[in-house]
């Protein structure tokens, strides 16, 4: 039996969930999965990069509402495209939920994309009515969900402790090597300074770039030409180059803005560093670990202290508290090698990371087309 699994994700863009979507639609075995995918809107980066064979649904509905929630249109796409489950992620989980009573004969995978405890308490430090509400439709979406992905272990157990009793399978993010832009042998390195640190990512709270900056000035004075790097966007931009100037920093950080391809970064820097306050599982860690660069990241955010193995691929700070990410700092620029010993991503156990294609090793965390498609024939209802 062929199933048809039809994907559901806002857009397919340059997103972390983006990547891990259109890497799925790349890679499930043919044999026995038939791919749809269904979106908000059509463009992105992933988006013109689809296989040909994958079938693509946008959503058509002009509904109120129908944008940022498209619970008529994916009614549209299902009966269109008829799947045995429908995988969603990001909003269109509460979308799904909503389109259930249209969509009997369907199950619903959920891919939850972040720690929802700890979501739901950054929102409520901000709007406690807000966060309360969304908690309440994300207690209620998962309830109507006949499976739940998380991308790791503690993602799962912060599901539970936050009152949800679904049930999970904890499939952590792959990584196509294959790819990723092969180096300009001859190109210089993008990144200034000895030893270079780099940061990429989203410029949010959750991220914790405010941690970091304070985490360099702790450290500064012991590496004296130490240069940071800042790859990214987002609406704490000004906030955070007002900090790096207010600690005197301006001549010793720099923003490099949001990049089309970061990976000569990562495989300029001696350090890769992501101390955020919570996570679900980062591709950004992953691809510096396949570009052979040492990962320092926070124990108690996501899949952090599944992947990084203190003293092999790099270091863990306890959590995203600027003198414990100091203190990782020197640990790993003091490693005899410097940049650190790792030349490629690794499991906990210390073999080869699994990276795309689908590995049929067992070694979590991993993510595998295989993975996917064994908790999505699980979640099939009888007919």
């Amino acid at each position: 039996m062929t199933l048809r699994l039809l994907l559901a994700i806002p857009t397919l863009d340059r997103g972390g969930p983006d990547r891990v979507f259109a890497d799925l639609l790349h890679h499930f075995d043919r044999g026995r999965i038939r791919p749809g995918v269904f979106v908000t809107s059509a463009g992105g980066y992933h988006f013109e990069r689809l296989p040909d064979d994958v079938t693509v649904l946008v959503n058509g509905s002009r509904q109120p509402l129908n944008g940022k929630y498209p619970i008529t249109g994916l009614v549209q796409a299902a009966r269109s495209f008829r799947p045995d489950v429908i995988l969603s992620t990001l909003r269109m989980v509460q979308t799904t939920s909503a389109a259930r009573p249209f969509l009997r004969d369907v199950a619903h995978m959920a891919r939850v994309a972040n720690q929802v405890g700890d979501q739901f308490d950054d929102i409520a430090s901000h709007n406690r009515a807000r966060a309360e509400a969304a908690r309440r439709m994300t207690r209620i979406s998962l309830r109507l969900a006949d499976h739940v992905v998380c991308q790791s272990h503690r993602m799962a157990a912060d599901l539970r402790r936050s009152g949800f009793t679904c049930a999970t399978t904890v499939i952590g993010n792959g990584i196509d090597a294959d790819g990723i832009p092969a180096p300009d042998e001859r190109a210089e390195n993008p990144l200034r300074g000895s030893p270079r640190l780099l940061f990429v990512g989203r410029l949010v709270p959750q991220k914790g770039v405010d941690v970091l900056i304070e985490a360099f000035r702790l450290a500064a004075p012991t590496y004296p030409g130490a240069v940071l790097t800042i790859v990214g966007d987002g609406p704490k931009k000004a906030d955070l180059r007002s900090q790096v100037e207010d600690a005197g920093l301006g001549a010793r950080i720099d923003f490099a803005g949001q990049l089309t391809d970061p990976y000569p970064y990562f495989r300029g820097a001696d350090v890769l560093i992501a101390p955020s306050r919570y996570e679900g599982f980062s591709n950004t860690v992953l691809e510096a670990l396949v570009c052979g660069t040492p990962v320092i990241t926070t124990a108690d955010a996501g899949a952090g202290d599944e992947v990084v193995r203190p003293g092999f691929n790099g270091q863990l700070a306890a959590t995203a508290d600027p003198a414990l990410v100091a203190e990782a700092i020197g640990r790993q620029l003091s490693q005899p090698h410097g940049r650190g010993s790792t030349s490629q991503a690794t499991s906990p156990a210390g073999s080869p990371r699994p990276v795309w294609p689908a590995s049929t090793r067992r070694s979590p965390p991993q993510c595998s087309s295989t993975d996917v498609t064994g908790a999505a024939r699980a979640g099939v209802p009888s007919r």
